[in-house]
């Protein structure tokens, strides 16, 4: 647990910085990948040793009792899974096909700025499948999920990162460490580090996202200041 944690690692599960170390850590946020390098000895909960076997003991006594005895043996996961055929992903992804002409980059960013211009979701959703330009990614990519981005939201990020900055959580360290072991190990996400940071610390001080867990059986880790 957390609180067996924090008295193993002799840490505090939540702690207000003084204000020199939140000028500090304020002045680093942008770039905390390079500063995030002591946390080496903090467990996680779970590992990644634990979620192996808890999925490979998994089992379906439904499915297994209909199928051949040698195939109850038959690879370490036995999950059973139904899975699509190769026509039908040839099917899903026929844009895909290299007997579809595909558009020279320049001709796909003016056709990619025109369809932004039009701010219709499935417009955008139906062009992106070809893949879009990096510069109108942004764009395209809110307008197919709906987004929209006001004043107020800057100013309640800007707030959230105020908290990080304020308060020192041990949840911290464990989301710091996670992805310092995910960019680390995957050269696709190396270069999102630091982003990755101020993203996921932020939101942990995020009270809205407490409303999912009404539908969930999960149960959220808390921390107070008193």
């Amino acid at each position: 647990s957390f609180n067996t944690m924090c008295k193993q690692q002799n840490l505090e599960l939540v702690k207000k910085r003084n204000k020199s170390d939140e000028w500090h850590f304020r002045s680093i946020f942008d770039s905390l990948g390079r500063f995030d390098n002591k946390y080496e000895n903090l467990q996680f909960i779970y590992s990644v040793k634990d979620f192996y076997e808890v999925v490979t003991s998994v089992r379906n006594p439904i499915i297994e009792d209909n199928l051949p005895f040698y195939l109850n043996y038959w690879g370490v996961m036995q999950i059973n899974l139904e899975v699509k055929i190769l026509e039908t992903f040839k099917k899903q992804f026929k844009e895909l096909a290299t007997s579809v002409y595909h558009s020279s980059i320049r001709d796909r960013k003016n056709q990619a700025k025109t369809v932004a211009g039009k701010n219709h979701a499935p417009l955008s959703r139906e062009f992106s499948k070809r893949g879009c330009p990096i510069s109108l990614r942004g764009q395209l990519w809110k307008q197919m999920l709906g987004v929209t981005m006001e004043e107020v939201d800057r100013y309640y990020y800007d707030q959230l990162v105020k908290h990080v900055c304020s308060y020192d959580m041990l949840v911290d360290k464990l989301v710091r460490k996670d992805i310092r072991q995910t960019s680390a190990n995957d050269s696709h996400y190396f270069v999102f580090e630091d982003q990755f940071y101020q993203v996921m610390l932020a939101f942990t001080r995020d009270t809205a996202i407490l409303k999912h867990f009404h539908h969930s059986n999960a149960t959220p880790s808390k921390a107070y200041q008193k």
